[in-house]
Parts: C-alpha cells; sequence; structure tokens
C-alpha cells in the first residue's frame, strides 16, 4: 500500500511577532526566522540539524532557542565552516555544537540521528538529492522546518514538489503571501 501524501493549508499560526517588514534585509531575516520558530515547537528538540549552515548565524539562534539540544550545522564550503567554528567556539567546546564540511546530499551522520532539520532562507541552494539524505537523517516523526523569503529563490510549488518527492507524507504548508515569507513544515512517517 502506498503513503498517503498530504500538503495541507497549515493556516495562519498562534503566534506572530508583530511589526511589518522593513527594507533592511537583516532585520527582516530576524523577523522571518522569529515567525519560523512559532510554527512548530523546537524548544523541547534534543538533536537539531542546520544544512546548509553558512557562518553558523542559525546554528547561534537554535542554540539559544533550544537550550538542552545539540545541534549539528553542515556545509559544503570550508570557509563557511571556519567561519562558524570561530563564531560558535564556546558551544563546540561545551559538546552542544558539531560543526562538518560535507556536501548535502552525502551526509556523515547515522540513519534516524535528528529530531529537527531546519533549512532556514537556503533550500534553494541545496543540491539535487539533499533533500532525501535529510529525510534519512531524521527520525521517525522528525520534522523538516523550511523557511524563506519570497521571491529569493525556488517558488513555493517547486520546494513543496522536491520535499514530497523526498519521502516527506505530511506537509503544512504556512506561507503568508502579505508578508512575503515561505513557512513549510514536513513530518517524517
Amino acid at each position: 500500500m502506498a503513503k498517503e501524501r498530504r500538503v495541507t493549508d497549515g493556516g495562519t499560526p498562534r503566534t506572530f511577532f508583530s511589526g511589518s517588514p522593513v527594507p533592511l534585509l537583516g532585520h527582516r531575516r530576524k523577523q522571518l526566522t522569529e515567525w519560523a520558530l512559532s510554527l512548530t515547537p523546537t524548544e523541547s528538540r534534543l538533536h537539531v540539524f542546520i544544512p546548509g549552515c553558512s557562518g553558523g548565524k542559525t546554528v547561534a539562534t537554535f542554540l539559544e532557542h533550544c537550550p538542552k539540544a545539540k545541534v549539528a550545522g553542515v556545509d559544503p564550503s570550508k570557509i563557511a565552516i571556519e567561519k562558524a567554528e570561530r563564531m560558535l567556539k564556546e558551544d563546540i567546546s561545551e559538546g552542544r555544537c558539531e560543526l562538518v564540511c560535507s556536501p548535502l546530499e552525502e551526509l556523515p551522520f547515522r540513519s534516524r540521528a535528528f529530531e529537527l532539520a531546519v533549512s532556514a532562507d537556503n533550500i534553494d541552494t541545496f543540491p539535487e538529492g539533499a533533500l532525501k539524505e535529510i529525510y534519512r537523517v531524521l527520525k521517525a516523526q522528525g520534522i523538516l522546518l523550511v523557511y524563506a523569503l519570497e521571491g529569493k529563490g525556488k517558488e513555493k510549488s517547486a520546494i513543496l514538489q522536491e520535499i514530497v518527492k523526498a519521502g516527506f507524507s505530511e506537509i503544512r504548508d504556512f506561507s503568508d503571501s502579505i508578508r512575503g515569507y515561505i513557512g513549510i513544515v514536513a513530518c517524517k512517517r
């Protein structure tokens, strides 16, 4: 029997952070991240994975937001990982953070290692096969949280198709076109 794959409109999250988008991209991304954190419970997650972690800002955000979690960041760029290591030096030494330079389509983690994977405004840069690998390293009932600014990269419909193709069977679309935010929560069944 084939798995049922559902994509639903997740509706409006119960918690919104006030303020309207402003021209400053850094401030707008901060608002986007705060909004995305309201889409699914994250603070109770113990094993968080950030694919395409770049210089480490998203890793730092999740270390702060998930105080009991161990957060792993992966990026194919050695320069990005070195920058993240400098910023997260203390968290690495405390064992709360692990940073790995690796292609996203060949993740160096065992299967079913993480409860939450977060694509923070970067899914448009993922190579073919990356979402299948993310699916592999998520535990059963694991969550993929994808958020991005609209118009930055791939269209939302293409992102949703890729998530379904990777194997996720329960997908909720919380996107907010008024703010220009894409927000998708997908669950591994």
